[in-house]
């Protein structure tokens, strides 16, 4: 084939008696894959076949060209999100003629593949490590490379859901837990206190927390250990597609987080105004009354819907939740909300059902949701069905329960949950960002709003 041939074709300047650099192959793989730029069919194949000759190398790779695979899962995750989003094996059997699904489908198993090369190169270089790391390290309900499952409002609140007496366990030993004796009512009780209890919280707005570590790893050692498991399975042989592609998402996830806090926040406890923005009173009747007309503009059905799933994906299980590109949870998903997480349900749906004006001048997620709400009423495209096919917000704001292209130019707003603050930032005409507003709590998002809307 002419692209097989393509990749062999610089003995000399990439081989050596015959066999091909691995570095030369990743930069072959780095030249057609690590960019925003359209990739055809046959750079697409070319990079392919770069990738899997290093795949097959027993070379040892350099830093220089792991950093630059890096860079390529960076690029890759960006392309298939644009594309389409991430895509399942079953999506693509429903719509096989779908050119963007298989597009995106492609792209998908390309970066599955790149990673695997990260992981062949951290198995190489971590051998010595082999004897030392158990086999209990390798499954797949290792919390290590899991989502933690409590939910993102208890990352930014920073408070552990405490076992009262009479609870599950109670206060005693094992052999006295309650859970036997409590009805399906009692339960629902119970998990209905427990749920007001969390959503009366404030934001914490301490950097200090001794909560922290129960809750949330940072992006960066999330990621070194995502890549750590890779590495063994790939030593032991034991890994199987589904779960390397699932790793990969992972590792290309916590990857790009870790990159964006590193830029947007560098710092970890100071709050960051522009001239501007440190000019807003937000405690004045003008600031107030900006915040109430951004509310109101979920003050219609699908206004009302979208809030209500913004305080569903705050309060639900962030594993349960996952990545979305749309305003609303996807239809399945609600479905087992429903039937797992009833509590949840129902008080997002009777917040909902009390108006916009209500949430608005209720606890700090609520009126955190009601804005959120009311920008995306004002950002998301209605060229498409609004809630179910349109990118939330069009891309301007980004949630760590949202999975969606940013736009090219103007200002974009994101939530870092990792250090609880939110950043509204633009772009320079070099690509690196300028921030406006960096600021935790319901004041951060005020303040970008308000920015942002004007």
């Amino acid at each position: 084939m002419q692209d097989d041939d393509d990749g062999d074709s610089s003995v000399g300047l990439g081989s050596v008696a015959g066999v091909t650099d691995v570095g030369y192959l990743i930069d072959r793989v780095y030249s057609y894959l690590g960019h925003d730029r359209e990739i055809s069919l046959n750079a697409h194949r070319r990079g392919v076949v770069a990738l899997r000759k290093a795949c097959q190398s027993e070379q040892q790779v350099e830093q220089r060209g792991a950093t630059k695979l890096v860079f390529v899962v960076l690029a890759l995750l960006r392309r298939v999100i644009s594309v389409h989003g991430v895509t399942s094996q079953a999506e693509l059997d429903l719509s096989p003629d779908d050119e963007n699904i298989i597009e995106a489908f492609a792209f998908q198993r390309t970066l599955m593949l790149t990673f695997l090369l990260l992981s062949r190169i951290e198995a190489n270089s971590s051998k010595h490590n082999d004897d030392e790391s158990g086999d209990e390290s390798d499954n797949d309900s290792s919390s290590s490379t899991t989502t933690t499952c409590c939910c993102l409002w208890q990352h930014v609140v920073r408070t552990s859901k405490k076992r009262s007496r009479g609870d599950d366990g109670g206060s005693g030993s094992g052999e006295d837990a309650e859970p036997v004796l409590l009805t399906s009512i009692e339960k629902m009780d119970r998990n209905m206190k427990e749920l007001d209890e969390l959503v009366a919280c404030g934001w914490n707005m301490n950097f200090d927390s001794t909560t922290w570590a129960t809750f949330l790893h940072s992006p960066h050692a999330l990621a070194r250990t995502i890549l750590a498991r890779g590495g063994r399975l790939v030593r032991k042989n034991r890994f199987v597609v589904e779960n390397l592609d699932d790793l990969a998402l992972r590792f290309a996830r916590a990857t790009c987080e870790s990159f964006q806090t590193k830029f947007l926040c560098p710092k970890n406890d100071d709050d960051l105004l522009s001239l501007h923005a440190s000019g807003i009173d937000l405690r004045s009747d003008e600031s107030i009354s900006k915040l109430q007309t951004i509310a109101l503009g979920a003050d219609s059905e699908a206004g009302v819907m979208t809030y209500r799933d913004m305080l569903c994906s705050f309060l639900l299980p962030t594993d349960f939740i996952g990545k979305r590109r749309t305003l609303l949870l996807g239809r399945d998903a609600s479905t087992q909300a429903t039937r797992d997480f009833a509590h949840v349900v129902s008080l997002a749906h009777d917040s909902a059902m009390a108006g916009i004006t209500s949430a608005f001048g209720g606890c700090e997620l609520k009126m955190i949701c009601a804005l959120l709400a009311g920008l995306a009423m004002l950002t998301t495209s209605k060229e498409q069905d609004l809630l179910r096919k349109s990118d939330a917000f069009g891309g301007v704001v980004q949630l760590p329960f949202l999975e969606t292209t940013p736009p090219t130019t103007g200002m974009r707003l994101v939530l870092l949950p990792s250090r609880r603050t939110w950043v509204l930032y633009s772009l320079d005409d070099r690509g690196s960002p300028i921030v406006h507003v960096s600021k935790r709590g319901v004041e951060g998002l005020s303040l970008c709003a308000l920015l942002l809307r004007q």
